[in-house]
């Protein structure tokens, strides 16, 4: 389950890239190999990463669906294997650029994706008749809970056409 299959591309934390292998990704990271999962759904996310040689490995879950898992599972890593300050990978400053270069894909999306809705403070549709024209009583046709006998009277009547 854990032996490579296909390559799946490069990686800031993997020497050589990752390799898929059936559900799991493997990658060497400073000279130790890997094998990971991660996974999320609206609110929630998690990842599962274990150093087999080392007999080491970690799983952080987290109640949100921010970049905040990498951030802690290469710290524990790092932590781990006492790798100095200058070297340690910086999955923080990894997730701000991808979170800028979000934004700036984002960026001016309304109006290419709807280049004729109406921008903000600009009246979407124009009412057809004046305001004034729509005053008036109005009445759902439903019964109402704890209404009148009138009341209901009133709306099955209408209902009916009597």
């Amino acid at each position: 389950m854990a032996t490579p299959h296909i390559y799946a591309g490069s990686s800031p934390t993997s020497t050589g890239g990752k390799h898929y292998c059936l559900g799991l990704e493997t990658g060497i990271y400073r000279s130790h190999r890997f094998v990971e999962h991660g996974g999320a759904i609206a609110g929630y996310m998690a990842k599962m990463l274990w150093f087999p040689e080392l007999e080491w490995g970690c799983v952080v879950m987290h109640n949100s669906y921010q970049l905040a898992e990498p951030i802690v599972t290469w710290r524990l890593v790092d932590d781990f294997l006492q790798t100095p300050g200058e070297e340690t990978f910086d999955a923080a400053g990894i997730v701000g650029k991808f979170f800028d270069n979000a934004k700036k894909e984002t960026d001016g999306a309304r109006e290419k994706l709807y280049p004729i809705a109406p921008r903000a403070g600009e009246q979407a549709v124009k009412p057809a008749l004046p305001l004034e024209e729509y005053q008036g009583v109005y009445r759902h046709l439903a019964p109402m809970e704890g209404g009148t006998e009138d009341q209901e009277t009133l709306t099955w009547d209408m209902l009916s056409g009597s």
